[in-house]
């Protein structure tokens, strides 16, 4: 917040500081005097701090340790320049983006239990946490009369509710927000653990052996499920709700031809869907990627990607383009034990 000033017609209050590493690398601290500009005539951003004209009121910004809205512990990224609540289930001020997550395609898969439908059964009380979407059904006269809602659309927002209960383990903690737990870290947790008790009781250096968790990440897994709040929500959602876990897959036998290689898949295939061909090269030790860059080992092309801007980017960074039957024939000559080709990465 800065007091009111006019840049290019427009009255500013408010600038972004983008995050905790911006903030220091400015040196701001409040109260300052500072100068302030509109990239691209749009975004008031601060570009300077008149240093020289700070005075005795100026008070340094220290990172808070505590969320303000519900008071749980917060706890940095592994760069250091983002700070989390570690009170996701709990929080007020992230009750409608938790749910919402916990409803995606990638998480639970809930049809129907979109950011907006989130937004308006929260506003009406119907929704406080994620565990309440598995009473909603107990209120299904009174969703029936919900403006923007028929009865077959209440009616088939809990069947797939109901239908949700059967998950992969990796989905359902990918599901609950975990603070810096994405898929890809879900999904190493569940094949290392092999279950959700195995994960709770697990210590931070246990939590480390697993590939790619350093020592922040791993205290953010242990700090969720050191939250009483968190396991009473787990616990209504498996005890109360009655989530059953399909059994973890076990570590692949397949050869790990592609690993520690980075590969973004893009367009359409004739032999498999494009996620198909992903869990297809994740199985083989792939990381996937959904964009092109310097970093990116090799871009499976599928039709109508010529002109698309992944392509154009994997062109101009010198990226490997590999199509669907020259993979396809990779990955059989390797099966065949025959590498050549495998080598060529």
């Amino acid at each position: 917040h800065v007091t009111p000033v006019e840049v290019h017609g427009v009255t500013i209050s408010r600038v972004t500081l983008h995050n905790l590493a911006e903030i220091e690398r400015l040196g701001i601290m409040i109260n300052d005097q500072v100068i302030i500009s509109r990239q691209g005539d749009v975004i008031p951003k601060i570009t300077k701090v008149l240093t020289e004209l700070r005075d005795k009121n100026a008070e340094e910004i220290f990172p808070p340790s505590e969320c303000p809205v519900c008071s749980s512990p917060t706890v940095s990224n592994e760069e250091g320049n983002f700070l989390y609540c570690t009170g996701s289930n709990v929080c007020g001020g992230r009750r409608v983006t938790t749910i919402e997550h916990f409803a995606s395609r990638e998480a639970m898969d809930i049809k129907g239990l979109g950011l907006e439908t989130v937004r308006l059964l929260a506003q009406k009380s119907y929704l406080s946490n994620i565990a309440d979407i598995y009473s909603l059904h107990e209120f299904k006269e009174e969703l029936y009369k919900l403006e923007g809602f028929g009865k077959s659309s209440i009616d088939k927002l809990l069947l797939n509710i109901e239908n949700s209960k059967k998950v992969d383990l990796e989905r359902f903690l990918y599901a609950i927000g975990i603070n810096g737990v994405g898929l890809g870290t879900s999904k190493r947790l569940a094949k290392f653990f092999g279950s959700l008790d195995n994960i709770k009781g697990a210590s931070p250096s246990m939590l480390e052996e697993v590939e790619d968790i350093g020592e922040i990440t791993a205290q953010l897994v242990y700090m969720y499920f050191q939250s009483y709040p968190n396991l009473d929500i787990i616990h209504r959602l498996i005890h109360v709700a009655g989530i059953k876990f399909n059994p973890v897959k076990k570590e692949s036998t397949v050869e790990q031809i592609f690993k520690d290689q980075t590969w973004v898949v893009t367009g359409s295939f004739d032999f498999a869907s494009r996620k198909q061909w992903e869990e297809i090269l994740t199985e083989r030790g792939a990381k996937i990627s959904g964009s092109v860059t310097k970093n990116t080992d090799c871009l499976l092309a599928g039709d109508g990607t010529e002109n698309g801007s992944k392509m154009k980017a994997a062109t101009t960074l010198g990226v490997r383009i590999v199509r669907e039957r020259e993979l396809g024939k990779i990955i059989k000559e390797s099966m065949d034990g025959n590498y050549t080709a495998v080598k060529l990465f």
